[in-house]
């Protein structure tokens, strides 16, 4: 877009005069220049441009005024002539970008663009198979990764895979091996097979390397507890037996606190506050931390929370020895938490302590906790594989 710029005479006789006096030393005087940029003699003088540039330039000098341009240069696009070059340029760059938004598409670009759309879509060899067929030998011979990947594929599969119990089942015994009576009823609060492999593995993931069980699992171990109560006054009477020796860690210690508080709490809930707890704490010698009494859940924490441990050996014999007390009629539970490490004498003393501990009608269950806990020690305490259970484990050598 050109513009016309227009000048007052004043400033034109101001350039004649300038001209004038300055191209005298070219060898005379210059032609006088009329408004259209001949000289007044009707010969052709300086070019329309070159006068006009001429003529602003003087004018600057001769009348101090502002160039109207910023030097002798004009941008190809648009002249910035004040706020009008902003505008035009914003006008162009708007212009530019509604002619792409509205240019057509190529037509080969189109043609295969309506040609995709036109294609149905191809369902997967899976999907093809019938449901006889895809929930027996296909489901059976996927994995655990397999099958979670399968269930996020479409409803339809994930309705399949939460379906195929028996394969969830096969899966967690292949990992875990048999689940027993515990497994059982934490399957049952999971509310399947999946729901509790799933939760198991997630526990495990938590808590690697260490290996600790999963929420259903405790519970199920809890309410198992809970039920040995007695079914007509609700009574029952639980020994902790907490492992305080030098072979437990800080951290250790402090797991099996813990779990002791989600004991009473869950018994205190399942027998309206009736029963009673004691504990005792052994390492080379037995103190007794707690007196069999009632006691509320939150007043049961801080108590377990101020409990030292007391370094040493590990006396398990001597431990179930002082176990036996009289309940009072009222079934007896004795909780063992300890990593089981003793050496053969001690081991042959433990199993007999806890046969005659079993011979007082009292039911004993063994927890592990630390590193390289001996399961098969804690088995011949309990009596009973079933009734041992790994709370927080390390399975590493001893030296």
């Amino acid at each position: 877009m050109k513009m016309k710029l227009e000048f007052p005479s004043r400033l034109l006789r101001s350039a004649r005069a300038l001209f004038g006096s300055s191209s005298g030393s070219a060898g005379g005087a210059g032609p006088e220049v009329d408004d259209g940029g001949r000289d007044v003699e009707g010969r052709e003088g300086t070019p329309r441009r070159s006068a006009r540039r001429s003529a602003r330039t003087a004018a600057a000098k001769v009348g101090g005024l502002p160039l109207p341009l910023s030097g002798a240069r004009r941008s190809r696009r648009v002249a910035r002539v004040g706020s009008w070059g902003t505008k035009k340029a914003t006008i162009v760059a708007t212009t530019k970008k509604v002619q792409a938004e509205e240019a057509p598409v190529p037509a080969p670009r189109l043609k295969r663009r309506k040609r995709r759309q036109a294609q149905p879509k191809r369902a997967l060899i899976i999907e093809l198979l019938p449901d006889e067929l895809f929930d027996g030998p296909v489901l059976d011979a996927l994995g655990f990764k397999d099958l979670c990947a399968l269930s996020l594929v479409c409803r339809h599969f994930e309705y399949s895979v939460s379906r195929v119990t028996q394969r969830w089942s096969s899966l967690y015994r292949e990992r875990w091996g048999d689940p027993g009576m515990l497994g059982a009823a934490a399957m049952e609060l999971a509310g399947g097979w999946q729901g509790l492999y799933k939760a198991k593995h997630l526990a495990e993931k938590a808590s690697a390397p260490w290996v600790e069980p999963c929420d259903f699992e405790v519970e199920a171990m809890l309410a198992h507890l809970a039920s040995l109560r007695c079914s007509r006054t609700l009574e029952i009477s639980v020994t902790f037996l907490v492992d305080g020796s030098g072979s437990v860690t800080q951290d250790d210690f402090a797991a099996m606190t813990a779990f002791m508080g989600r004991c009473v709490e869950s018994v205190n809930r399942e027998t309206a506050g009736v029963a009673k707890f004691s504990v005792l704490q052994f390492s080379n010698e037995v103190k007794t931390e707690l007196e069999p009494q009632r006691m509320e859940t939150n007043a049961f924490r801080d108590f377990a929370g101020r409990l030292q441990r007391m370094n040493g050996g590990t006396n398990i014999a001597m431990a179930l020895a002082r176990a036996r007390i009289d309940c009072g009629g009222a079934p007896h539970v004795v909780l063992m938490l300890t990593d089981g490490r003793v050496d053969a004498y001690q081991a042959t003393a433990a199993s007999e302590a806890a046969a005659d501990l079993l011979e007082s009608e009292a039911q004993v269950f063994a927890f592990g906790v630390g590193r390289s806990v001996d399961f098969k020690q804690l088995a011949r305490i309990a009596h009973d594989g079933s009734r041992v259970m790994g709370l927080r484990t390390l399975d590493e050598p001893l030296w």
